[in-house]
């Protein structure tokens, strides 16, 4: 077994099950990392921070999962989003749905349980089981077709858009352009789950339109996405949160474990890591999409143009193309 364990100092019965089920009879091979914690009532584990404290300048390699209890019905997606994005800005990355909370009373179990004709302790258990599958047998691999998505309606203006263009200059591959335009935002309309399944079965939605024939069919054929993401309010645009809104329709096919998602954010005046907490809750926790190390390279700027004025912005480019290269054919 090549695994390394981060354990909470905390005594806590049930997060020893869970780690217990989550390396029982199975082979983890490359390196691998386990993050198990128990967060007091404030939402905050130590020894998380303590694991990063003792490697101040070193980058972690691997990939990881995490294993979450809490005293109440709060703060787990807070934390974990806080916990991946810490790792994998120092290079760890996350299969995809890398995450198993237990809340107070476990009625975030509630939908799992149902689903598999299990009470709520024995869903958890099924759930830790599936994800330590999931990370003993993930390996980090080569896509084709990037689709690079943005919202910007005057790119011309978009220092998101300029910063892309910079990072264009430095990949050797095709990839698909597309803008989310104004035709193609209707937010999800909360269909049933049965109304959303057959939509799903026949390869549309209920809103039908543009969206489904021209953004979606394009995320499905689609190894990588990458989010070019402005900070509107620290989080991203409605437009690109009506596209994760309605990507139930094809999750419901299936969870993205084949895909992979990238971004580059640049806010106006500080806030980026906000933004890209929030891809990493929408994207790689809740819909299930890879997340690549250093999944996401950022910038300040406010004024047209001023991205040109990041002395570190050839460094910047340079190395999210590298990243981005590493994983794409």
């Amino acid at each position: 077994m090549s695994l390394q364990i981060v354990r909470s100092n905390k005594v806590d019965p049930l997060l020893d099950e869970m780690l217990h089920q989550f390396t029982a009879d199975k082979e983890f091979s490359g390196e691998k990392i386990v993050l198990a914690f128990s967060l007091d009532e404030f939402g905050r584990d130590q020894t998380a921070y303590d694991f990063l404290a003792s490697q101040p300048d070193q980058l972690i390699s691997g990939s990881a999962s995490l294993l979450i209890t809490s005293p109440n019905q709060l703060y787990t997606k807070e934390f974990a989003k806080e916990i991946i994005h810490l790792l994998n800005l120092r290079g760890v990355e996350f299969p995809g749905h890398p995450v198993v909370e237990a809340i107070s009373g476990l009625k975030n179990m509630r939908k799992w349980a149902n689903y598999s004709q299990l009470d709520l302790h024995s869903a958890l258990i099924d759930q830790v089981e599936k994800t330590g599958q999931r990370l003993a047998e993930y390996q980090p691999e080569k896509v084709e077709k990037l689709l690079v998505l943005h919202a910007n309606s005057r790119p011309e203006r978009s220092n998101t858009m300029k910063f892309f263009r910079q990072v264009e200059k430095q990949l050797s591959i095709e990839y698909l352009d597309l803008e989310v335009l104004d035709e193609h935002v209707k937010d999800c309309a909360g269909c049933s789950y049965t109304t959303c399944g057959y939509y799903s079965s026949i390869q549309s939605c209920y809103f039908g339109e543009m969206f489904t024939d021209r953004i979606l069919a394009q995320i499905d054929q689609a190894g990588a996405l990458l989010l070019l993401a402005p900070n509107y309010n620290d989080a991203l645009s409605a437009k690109m949160m009506a596209v994760v809104n309605r990507l139930s329709v094809l999750y419901r096919k299936g969870p993205f474990y084949d895909k992979y998602v990238f971004a580059l954010v640049v806010s106006g005046n500080s806030g980026s890591d906000s933004v890209a907490r929030q891809i990493i809750g929408a994207y790689n926790i809740n819909k299930g999409f890879r997340l690549p190390a250093m999944f996401y390279q950022q910038a300040i700027a406010n004024d047209p143009n001023e991205i040109f004025e990041d002395e570190n912005l050839p460094e910047k480019s340079g190395q999210f193309a590298r990243n981005l290269m590493k994983y794409l054919k």
